[in-house]
């Protein structure tokens, strides 16, 4: 198991939105503009992971995003469990004492692990959409507000924008098909 498999879990297609949810729930108190912050890192920095007491932290900069361990699937665990044992064989992890004192486990495997962007800004929306406002104009107003946001201040890989609308309007399309056979 290599940490780019053990990523993939985490972020790819059909886990970004529980992830990007988690991430925001667990460092709400971390971050002045957790969903564009949060949007930010997984768009423009590569990953790495390190496992601590609180859970793990994604990201290499100056920030520790934590991902708290309650908020894993089975999936995400096993290939953990995997990767720390793939390392512990290469002995290719190193332990830090942290302030406070809480121990951290850093897996020392080199990447320059990037998510797709499309995958991040349908994820986004899907968190937007899922969440308690009760007028979906707003949803969307907010959606387009945050996209515009990020198309100005961050790098997006050529024409992930356009496909993320093409698939999030599709959503929508198959959202009202339902709500109209329902209602009939």
């Amino acid at each position: 198991m290599s940490l780019k498999q053990t990523l993939d879990t985490f972020f790819d297609a059909s886990n970004i939105k529980n992830t990007i949810t988690h991430l925001i729930n667990n460092n709400i108190s971390d971050m002045k503009d957790v969903l564009f912050e949060i949007a930010s890192l997984c768009l423009s920095s590569s990953l790495n992971i390190v496992l601590g007491d609180r859970g793990i932290a994604f990201f290499k900069k100056n920030y520790s995003i934590v991902l708290a361990y309650e908020a894993l699937t089975v999936v995400q665990i096993d290939s953990l469990v995997q990767l720390m044992q793939v390392c512990y064989e290469k002995e290719n992890y190193c332990f830090s004492e942290e302030r406070g004192g809480s121990i951290c486990m850093t897996i020392l495997e080199p990447t320059h692990y990037t998510i797709n962007h499309t995958d991040v800004l349908v994820g986004l929306h899907s968190v937007i959409m899922s969440s308690d406002i009760d007028i979906i104009y707003s949803k969307a107003h907010l959606t387009n507000i945050l996209f515009q946001r990020i198309i100005n201040m961050i790098y997006i890989e050529r024409d992930c924008m356009a496909e993320a609308r093409k698939i999030i309007s599709s959503q929508v399309t198959q959202r009202e098909q339902k709500k109209s056979n329902v209602a009939d």
